[in-house]
């Protein structure tokens, strides 16, 4: 949410906690808010400063219930297991950042259905420290996406006849709790969903008024359905 962190916003434009004239009101993050639409990015992570060492997970405004499984929560644990800050120990995995009311993973997550994670570094005063910060990152991210890898995934392709639409797309074996409403991309009428365990899935389709239900064995690596909504009646 937007100016309401106290202590972390500030209408003063000189302030670093500036937040802008408006939700969303600077140029730089609603291009980057255009083109996440525009590209469904299956996995985004951010990288701040500073604090003990946290990859986070989850969303952080007020009461909000993370959908279940708990997918973030699980690539968090992943990644935290590989990635060493500059002292030689380990990152840990948690959902509460700094007391703020939204974050990007927020966004990220709730706006896209991104597998969308916030890492918080400890602070460097020196390159040499910065250099391996950056090293000890690295076996996380490969972590990350090897888990990724060889999780069920299945990609959904919306057409209407023929041509690539914006379509709602929702896994129904997944609960959601905060009235999150994911989208095939503006680019290709395409969104991926992934599991976390293999086996029959129902996916729910709505287009214009138009609904459809899929079924489909999900199994470790990439499917890819192409469905036409001009033939759902």
């Amino acid at each position: 949410k937007w100016n309401i962190t106290k202590g972390r916003t500030s209408k003063n434009p000189s302030s670093i906690y500036y937040h802008g004239p408006s939700p969303a009101s600077e140029s730089e993050v609603q291009g980057i808010m255009s083109l996440s639409k525009k590209e469904n990015f299956a996995i985004t992570v951010s990288v701040h400063c500073c604090t003990k060492g946290r990859i986070y997970h989850g969303y952080t405004t007020g009461n909000t219930k993370n959908p279940q499984p708990h997918i973030n929560k699980h690539f968090a644990k992943i990644m935290s297991k590989k990635s060493k800050k500059p002292d030689g120990n380990l990152y840990k995995s948690a959902r509460w950042v700094y007391p703020v009311y939204g974050a990007d993973q927020d966004w990220f997550h709730h706006e896209i259905g991104s597998i969308a994670l916030l890492i918080e570094t400890p602070k460097t005063t020196s390159v040499a420290q910065r250099r391996s910060l950056s090293k000890g990152l690295m076996p996380g991210f490969w972590a990350l996406l090897d888990e990724y890898n060889s999780k069920p995934k299945v990609r959904v392709q919306v057409q209407f006849n023929g041509k690539p639409v914006k379509a709602k797309i929702m896994a129904n074996d997944i609960k959601y709790f905060e009235n999150e409403a994911f989208h095939s991309d503006t680019t290709h009428g395409i969104r991926e969903i992934v599991y976390l365990t293999p086996g029959a899935k129902t996916i729910t389709i709505e287009y214009k008024g138009k609904t459809k239900e899929i079924n489909v064995n999900a199994q470790p690596g990439e499917s890819t359905i192409k469905v036409d909504m001009n033939s759902v009646t």
